[in-house]
């Protein structure tokens, strides 16, 4: 007779899954939002998050960025969120 009725053994055995960063990523869409650039000339800004590359050419340009690195990029100064009404 075992002292833990082979709860050890039972423990080993199970899988586990912890939910990771991805996991949660995932499991909410992830939304572009439109920017226009203010800029006068052209101009690279890597997310801060998702480490993509977003190169502004001219100005007035209408870019969709990842909703996640729009902080860190709308910071620039140069960059503003495009708004749209309400329907």
């Amino acid at each position: 007779m075992s002292c833990c009725n082979h709860k050890r053994t039972a423990f080993k055995n199970a899988s586990f899954h912890s939910p990771t960063i991805d996991d949660h990523h995932q499991s909410k869409e992830i939304e572009n939002l439109k920017t226009v650039y203010k800029g006068r000339k052209s101009k690279t800004i890597f997310g801060a998050i998702t480490k993509k590359r977003y190169h502004f050419r001219f100005y007035g340009q209408i870019i969709p960025i990842d909703e996640r690195d729009i902080s860190g990029i709308t910071a620039e100064g140069d960059v503003e969120v495009v708004t749209t009404g309400i329907h």
